[in-house]
């Protein structure tokens, strides 16, 4: 069986969820979602009930995790499919080709964040992440609007990257400067554009974000479903993303076979991982 750790957003859960997904397939074997780690997370919750997934979550252990040393005890060794349990750990941030010829009972721990995981299983993921409930009334009017104006979503994160220093320190920010480049140079192929702005601070982008195209300020879902801007997004004919694993999925599961993707060059400002397998070749990164 696989067994995938959950940490992070619904973005991260994504990427965790989609090699995991790969593997079991592969192998013809159980999927086992394990969200423990996100009990103890103030910020993030299990998202994966948000889509159609056909896995339903299944938690190997009873007690609390307290890291992967728990892995190693005496009380876990003893379930059943425990015995011979292998715990793959992400080496780098770059693809690793090892992870796929993984056999047996595996724990994945790690991002995993390249679709080079996953990338063979497109259409089985686009299926897998159609979503759990239908739009509503004002969703389903947004939506069909979309589709019919030449759209392109732009995405603002801000949120911890700006709130928390460490946090800040780590990512680092697009800023309007990037964004206006990123918009000029998104809009020089494509005619009548029409911007749909996402954003989780929704004034901050209403209020500095002044662009001559028609434009669409989105507010974030109150009800917590991130799934739905994230669809949205997927709806809009072009994309211009942040450096998050959020929008990065907004314009993965976009189905525009022509579609033009802009990406931040920098995704991180001072952690050095290697990135050249994050964003996919076709896509444009912008420094």
């Amino acid at each position: 069986m696989i067994v995938v750790g959950l940490k992070g957003g619904l973005g991260n859960q994504l990427f965790q969820y989609a090699l995991g997904r790969r593997l079991a397939m592969e192998q013809g074997c159980p999927l086992i979602i394990d969200d423990r780690a996100l009990h103890s997370d103030p910020l993030r919750n299990y998202a994966l009930n948000q889509f159609q997934i056909a896995h339903p979550l299944a938690k190997p252990l009873s007690y609390p995790l307290h890291g992967l040393g728990t892995y190693l005890n005496p009380i876990y060794k003893a379930l059943p499919f425990a015995q011979s349990l292998t715990i793959a750990n992400e080496k780098g941030f770059a693809f690793d080709p090892q992870i796929l010829e993984s056999e047996g009972n595996i724990y994945l721990n790690g991002y995993w964040q390249s679709e080079r995981y996953f990338l063979p299983l497109r259409q089985t993921l686009l299926e897998d992440l159609q979503l759990a409930k239908p739009l509503n009334s004002e969703q389903s009017a947004l939506a069909q609007q979309i589709t019919q104006t030449n759209a392109i979503s732009l995405h603002i994160r801000r949120g911890d990257y700006v709130s928390d220093s460490t946090t800040h320190s780590y990512h680092g920010l697009c800023d309007l400067d990037w964004y206006m480049r990123a918009i000029n140079a998104i809009t020089q192929d494509i005619s009548k554009p029409h911007f749909y702005i996402f954003s989780d601070d929704y004034e901050w982008a209403s209020q500095n974000l002044q662009l001559s195209h028609p434009t669409h300020f989105i507010e974030p879902q109150k009800d917590g479903y991130e799934s739905i801007d994230m669809y949205l997004m997927s709806l809009c004919k072009h994309n211009i993303i942040a450096n998050s694993s959020f929008s990065w999925w907004g314009a993965w599961l976009n189905q525009n076979p022509h579609k033009r993707v802009i990406a931040p060059a920098n995704w991180f400002a001072n952690a050095p991982h290697d990135t050249r397998d994050l964003i996919p070749s076709s896509w444009q990164r912008l420094a």
